[in-house]
């Protein structure tokens, strides 16, 4: 995403049928950058963070597994270690998306209070 004006930083916010449905550039006092609000579906948000944190836990994991104490690892094990390291994984992305959308129904709760239990 790239910013629609130079002089401008870019808040990215959770679209909502009462928020802004496009990007908007909001003008500040001179001397200041002027704000772009970019709106983005919480289902995207969630993906994006549920990626990045495969990806970390894959990095991380990867790092670890190519550089054991006794030798490298064979390039006929390398497939078989990032089978494995992808799998494991796994599990970082489904605690992402587990805690981003706990995170999304408790904003829901706070701003609908009658939706609480």
């Amino acid at each position: 995403m790239s910013n629609p004006d130079p002089g401008s930083t870019q808040v990215v916010i959770a679209k909502t049928a009462d928020t802004v449905q496009h990007p908007t550039t909001l003008e500040t006092p001179e001397g200041q950058p002027d704000l772009t609000i970019v709106p983005i579906h919480p289902a995207k948000i969630i993906a994006i963070r549920a990626l990045r944190a495969y990806f970390t836990c894959f990095q991380g994991l990867f790092a670890a597994g190519v550089t054991p104490l006794d030798q490298g690892v064979l390039p006929a094990d390398l497939g078989n270690l990032l089978w494995a390291i992808g799998g494991l994984s796994l599990g970082a992305a489904a605690a992402s998306v587990i805690n981003n959308t706990t995170e999304l129904f408790t904003a829901l709760a706070n701003k609908y209070p009658i939706m609480r239990a």
